[in-house]
């Protein structure tokens, strides 16, 4: 480069040998790095683009389904840039999947059905930016007999209760299961006019002041591509008491409304029979984890699995005429409680008239404040949340067992 330039040199013979010069500048340029004295920095401007680098970019394609279950897994490409530490991003991030902003890796499982979208990896060098266009994950369910991504067919469940008294609420509130993921609409077929009707829940209510029978009842739910219905059922509407002065049957009881897993839930109602005969029980949408006595009414089991269970009803029958408990809920929690223990021996017979009082020795190793609950209390007590007082005077008109 020294022998280029000549201080004694017209600038018109120098700016000649420039413009020969100048290819043989560009091809030292890109080979390797180059001194410029500084007394051409005339050339400065020309060598400014020397060390640009490739743009970043980012590739890959991304899994648009897996199965239920089944470890979903997915990394980028990327190449070019500043060559500075890289970050990535991630936008609509699954919330069943994990992103490692070092590495791009989305990966996860999931086990129920669903379409996930919109989700965009991006990364940046600090300079620049770039980002793969949005993608969409399908879970699907992984059924037996099916081929991989197909789902399982939508299901509705659950059993309405075939009569109710005059007066009283009707409720029954069907559950779905498996489907394409979308949102559940629901209709009916043959409404009756005194109920109102969900379409969003499925849930079915009301209450008529008349007898009467109601037949051929449909409910069905679809998730846009299919269909499933219950089979067609009526809701017989009784008289609270008949011409011959016989009434109907009493039900109550106050059923808990928390559950835990592996711990055991029971509830049973009091029944009284007005006209002496024999009473039988009957449940709607009872829980799996549950089995249930049609001579006692006793609903029981042990939870497996953390959910909400609603719409349950308990109802008992004469034959001839019935009576409902209103529809209660159960949601059970996922976790018990390490070191929490209640004891006590409760007396177990009172005469009426007299004072009842009971109450329990509970402990938490955690040291958190208790909070006490009751099932089947009698109507003649009361209770104390606070401190599981459990405490009354039955009248002589309260006689009887209280399970």
């Amino acid at each position: 480069m020294s022998q280029f330039y000549r201080g004694s040199e017209p600038r018109t013979r120098l700016l000649q040998k420039f413009r020969n010069f100048f290819p043989r500048v560009r091809a030292v340029m890109a080979a390797s790095f180059v001194v410029i004295p500084a007394s051409l920095g005339m050339l400065q401007p020309l060598l400014a683009n020397a060390a640009t680098t490739a743009a970043l970019s980012i590739s890959g394609t991304p899994a648009s389904s897996v199965q239920t279950g089944q470890t979903y897994s997915f990394q980028p490409s990327v190449a070019g840039g500043s060559g500075k530490a890289l970050r990535f991003s991630i936008a609509n991030h699954p919330g069943w999947t994990t992103f490692d902003s070092a590495t791009g890796r989305l990966t996860g499982s999931y086990d129920s059905s669903g379409t996930f979208s919109g989700i965009v990896i991006g990364v940046t060098d600090g300079t620049t930016t770039a980002a793969l266009p949005p993608f969409s994950i399908r879970v699907n369910w992984a059924s037996s007999g099916t081929s991989a991504g197909s789902t399982q067919p939508l299901k509705i469940g659950g059993s309405p209760a075939a009569y109710v008294q005059a007066g009283q609420t009707y409720s029954f509130q069907p559950s779905v299961s498996g489907g394409n993921g979308k949102t559940v609409r629901y209709s009916i077929a043959n409404h009756p006019s005194w109920t109102t009707f969900n379409t969003a829940t499925g849930q079915l209510t009301g209450s008529y002041n008349s007898s009467g029978t109601f037949s051929g009842i449909v409910i069905s739910a679809t998730d846009g591509t299919t269909t499933a219905s219950l089979p067609a059922f009526s809701i017989r509407v009784n008289w609270a008491s008949s011409g011959g002065g016989t009434t109907a049957p009493t039900i109550s009881g106050t059923p808990a409304t928390a559950a835990t897993v592996g711990m055991a839930y029971s509830f049973q109602p009091t029944a009284k029979s007005a006209s002496g005969a024999a009473l039988s029980f009957s449940v709607q949408n009872k829980p799996s984890w549950a089995s249930f006595s049609s001579a006692t009414g006793q609903l029981s089991g042990t939870p497996t699995a953390a959910g909400t269970y609603s719409s349950i009803g308990i109802s008992v029958s004469d034959g001839k005429t019935s009576a409902s408990l209103a529809p209660f809920s159960i949601t059970v929690s996922g976790t018990t409680t390490a070191g929490l223990t209640i004891a006590g021996a409760p007396g177990t017979s009172i005469t009426a008239g007299s004072a009842y009082s009971f109450q329990p020795t509970a402990t938490d190793a955690a040291g958190k404040t208790l909070t006490y609950a009751i099932a089947n209390k009698p109507a003649w007590a009361t209770f104390n949340a606070s401190t599981g007082l459990l405490s009354g005077t039955p009248s002589s008109t309260q006689t009887g067992s209280f399970a």
